[in-house]
């Protein structure tokens, strides 16, 4: 179970509170696009250049040269929260330690696009922003880890009331103290892919039918680990029942409490073919898309391995007793014990691959309308074991209002791995609210535009990630209590900013 604990908490990110630090980066470039312009997103408006990565139907509607561009700038906000490392038990405390996950949202360049247009017949092609996922760690803290625990043990002291010198004890040890752990987390791992996209359309009035070929570069790598390693004096008291009176000693304790390690390598491209259709009758506007995906490979290697102290084999090792005696009966010393206390057991996972993973074919489909001021789409691959799927949704308002044009409301796109064993472990999750406007702009009217006379729109996005939604569905993908979200930022604190121009001639 560990194993998932900590790949979940991978893919979601985690950050130490100082002075350990750590980041999760992020980009989801078609869920940033749909705030600049719902003819991105939407099946139903389909109509730019870049929407033809959703659905193909856009690439009939591109003008006779088309140019549309999309950026944003980055934001980040934080979200507290606790993962226990080391469970308690009869014998020792639990480690808990206090975890920022810090989300960053990569900014830049969402997309670039390029179109064209031949009598009926459009041609599109474009670039977007990686997927990007990537979280470094580095730094250190401390914690206490409390130990209890009562060793039995069998002991020979010089008895000095009667002479013996070879009298044999039975001891209990009682080893009770609070230690001193230090946990460090440092490395990075990442995962990209890259999509390339292009395609052809016809525009038939109203309707517009299109086909689009997709290829998208999946890399990635890294080595994070995170470790707690233990370095104290523990105070242990031996009593016998055959003798009263107890002796004392500081003994060392030095040993790697737990640790994890993860190893990866990650290579491969998947190409994926499209076909979409939209209908446009003014106040009303239908359209859906096809998309299938090719089986392909990706290789690499993956290595991950945990290792625990089991803390029910603690014993003592190299215990100094010369000056520990029997005197009138009793248990009597000259000096404190010294000596170390030492785990003797561990419990181990270890999980590797060093070949290539095959990823199987994937069918996709999105429907998208458009009524009124109102829009609604959603979209997404049906899950199949052992493969990567996203689903998306988004509702929006479109007031009335003349010459600009104004769009509110909710996108939401979650990425996850489906796993043979039925387990959905999440890539991302990303929940959006947010506004945007997009205002016409001829550039006949600026300064050598007579000679340019080139129309374009000018988009503006404002949205924030509702951290607090995200943290539910984060702790409920996870599944244990080993995980707790604790408090979320204000939603004004994750508010991003984009911009964006489309050029249509």
């Amino acid at each position: 179970m560990r194993r998932f604990y900590f790949l979940a908490l991978t893919i979601f990110g985690i950050a130490f509170t100082q002075p350990i630090n750590g980041n999760i980066t992020f980009s989801s470039p078609d869920a940033n696009l749909g705030f600049l312009t719902l003819e991105y997103i939407n099946p139903a408006r389909s109509s730019a250049v870049l929407g033809g990565y959703i659905n193909p139907a856009a690439y009939g509607r591109v003008s006779h040269f088309e140019v549309n561009l999309g950026f944003g700038i980055k934001s980040k906000s934080t979200i507290q929260s606790r993962i226990t490392l080391l469970d308690s038990t009869e014998t020792n405390s639990a480690l808990e330690l206090p975890i920022d996950i810090s989300i960053e949202d990569a900014g830049g360049i969402y997309g670039f696009g390029l179109g064209t247009k031949f009598a009926l017949l459009g041609l599109g092609f474009g670039i977007l922003k990686p997927y990007h996922f990537a979280i470094s760690l580095t730094g250190n803290t401390t914690i206490p880890l409390y130990i209890s625990r009562d060793i039995q043990d069998t002991i020979v002291l010089e008895n000095r009331s009667t002479g013996n010198p070879h009298d044999t004890v039975t001891v209990t040890w009682h080893v009770v103290d609070t230690t001193v752990t230090r946990i460090s987390g440092e490395g990075e791992i990442s995962l990209d892919a890259k999509p390339m996209f292009f395609g052809a359309g016809l525009g038939l009035g109203p309707i517009s039918i299109g086909a689009g070929f997709k290829i998208i570069k999946y890399t990635g790598g890294g080595e994070p680990f995170m470790t707690a390693h233990s370095i104290s004096s523990i105070r242990i008291t031996g009593t016998s029942q055959e003798y009263g009176g107890s002796v004392t000693g500081v003994l060392s304790f030095e040993d790697t409490v737990a640790k994890v390690v993860v190893l990866s390598d990650v290579d491969g491209t998947r190409k994926a073919f499209s076909v979409g259709a939209n209908l446009s009758l003014g106040f009303l506007k239908l359209g859906a898309y096809y998309e299938h995906g090719f089986k392909t490979s990706i290789t690499g290697n993956y290595t991950y391995m945990a290792i625990h102290g089991d803390f029910n084999t603690v014993n003592l090792s190299n215990l100094s007793l010369s000056d520990v005696y029997i005197e009138n009966g009793e248990l009597r010393q000259d000096s404190l014990i010294s000596g170390e206390v030492v785990l003797s057991g561990r419990d181990t996972v270890k999980n590797e691959f060093n070949e290539e993973l095959e990823l199987p074919a994937y069918n996709a489909f999105g429907v998208g309308l458009s009524l009124g001021i109102l829009d609604l789409f959603a979209g997404g691959s049906i899950p199949e074991k052992g493969n990567i799927a996203t689903v998306y949704g988004g509702a929006f308002v479109r007031p009335p209002i003349p010459v600009v044009k104004v769009r509110a409301g909710i996108d939401v796109n979650v990425t996850f791995f489906y796993t043979d064993n039925d387990v959905l472990i999440p890539l991302s999750v990303l929940p959006y609210v947010g506004a945007g406007v997009s205002i016409p702009l001829n550039l006949g009217k600026v300064p050598f535009g007579p000679v340019l006379g080139v129309p374009a729109w000018v988009d503006i996005s404002a949205k924030s990630n509702v951290l607090s939604l995200t943290s539910k569905i984060i702790e409920n993908m996870v599944g244990t209590e080993d995980f707790v979200i604790e408090d979320t930022p204000n939603p004004l604190k994750t508010l991003s900013f984009g911009f964006g121009v489309r050029i249509k001639m």
